[in-house]
């Protein structure tokens, strides 16, 4: 065998270097090396833990502060219209697209987390999150917006994207340029902003969606059996879609 052969043949029998061992914190290595019983560890872990959590929500609520100081504002780019309905609103591709690059300055990000519940009421929860660990959060639900002859795909589609954007803006403290409901298909007016949904609503309406079903004195029974915010909030704010209940429950 040649050297040059002997030489390849040693150097892939070579073992390789283990890979670097992360250092130990210095409370577990004085346990390890019997300084410390194991109960007193666990008191100082848990008062280092303490800390950390605490040294890590103010710099999330700095990381915050410093992010609301570059004065973000975002402009409606998508125009909608269906019947009698028109409205411009904050797309939230356009708005991430703004948003990110800000909150990764400051070690921030946003996720969220969807679920369908009972009665097809859609839940999503957004999650602010900072770098060192501590986050924040908040959750809207709503039923598949169906507006504008949506099928049932694109009505659930439509209400995660609505509450994605709402549930960021609301968690970073900004609003897009007259903001309107779009969500909903309000077709309000620009610069009038929409009265929140109140508590509980989407539960009712979803009640009445179902007494629906079974004709009008039913639905006129759920109608009444609701607060009177909620009865304001959909001859006011969802008259489309009340007319249509009272329609499709009609024909019962």
């Amino acid at each position: 065998m040649s050297e040059l052969a002997k030489k390849e043949l040693q150097a892939s029998f070579q073992v390789q270097a283990p890979p670097t061992v992360v250092a130990l914190s210095p409370l577990v290595q004085a346990a390890m090396s019997g300084q410390l019983d194991t109960e007193r560890l666990k008191q100082l872990l848990e008062i280092q833990r303490d800390y950390e959590r605490g040294e890590a929500e103010k710099a999330f609520h700095l990381a915050l502060s410093e992010f609301k100081k570059r004065n973000l504002t975002l402009y409606k780019d998508k125009q909608v219209s269906f019947g009698n309905t028109s409205y411009k609103h904050t797309t939230l591709g356009a708005a991430m697209a703004e948003i990110n690059p800000l909150l990764g300055d400051y070690g921030l990000s946003l996720s969220w987390e969807t679920e369908q519940g009972d009665k097809g009421i859609i839940t999503v929860k957004c999650i602010l999150s900072h770098a060192l660990g501590h986050s924040k959060s908040t959750s809207l639900s709503s039923l598949p917006d169906k507006s504008g002859g949506k099928n049932d795909i694109q009505a659930v589609g439509s209400a995660v994207s609505y509450l994605q954007r709402y549930t960021a803006f609301a968690l970073l403290g900004i609003a897009s340029k007259d903001q309107d409901d779009d969500g909903k298909g309000s077709g309000s007016k620009e610069g009038h902003e929409k009265p929140s949904v109140p508590h509980g609503y989407a539960e009712w309406e979803a009640d009445l969606i179902a007494a629906s079903d079974e004709g009008l004195k039913k639905l006129e029974e759920a109608f009444k059996g609701g607060s009177k915010e909620f009865r304001k909030y959909i001859t006011a704010q969802k008259s489309e879609e009340w007319a249509a209940l009272k329609q499709k429950a009609s024909k019962v």
